[in-house]
């Protein structure tokens, strides 16, 4: 079961050695279902999408993967404020880089819960940027 599949693409198909650019994670997330964001820090709470880089001298990491425009509110179940998405979701990470012909490899892992009973199931993908 996977509710939510990715897609990932980037502002800038060529950039050149010291720019910084944005690469897009877009999450189509099935009826009834909906995916966490990056700021849920309740604990116990749900599992917030988080997204690991594979290490290379290639880039360098700016900031942290945000989520763009999530919905938020109180759950009764985690008794506490939690950001979301419904439908769509997108997250941005920006990068320097620092040679030609850069690599970006890595993992999310996220949690998805349907609206129906509450079940929820991890999900986990693979990404890979080359520019």
């Amino acid at each position: 079961m996977k509710p939510a599949k990715f897609t990932f693409t980037s502002n800038k198909t060529t950039p050149k050695i010291g720019e910084t650019l944005t690469l897009i994670f877009t999450a189509t997330i099935e009826k009834e279902w909906k995916l966490y964001a990056t700021d849920n820090s309740l604990n116990p709470g749900p599992i917030p999408i988080e997204a690991s880089f594979t290490q290379n001298d290639a880039f360098e990491l700016v900031g942290k993967l945000q989520a763009i425009k999530p919905q938020k509110h109180f759950d009764d179940y985690w008794k506490g404020n939690v950001s979301y998405f419904i439908g769509t979701a997108k997250f941005t990470q920006k990068v320097k880089i620092k040679k030609l012909k850069a690599v970006i490899e890595g993992k999310i892992k996220y949690q998805t819960c349907t609206l129906k009973d509450g079940s929820c199931v991890i999900g986990k993908d693979k990404f890979s940027y080359s520019f």
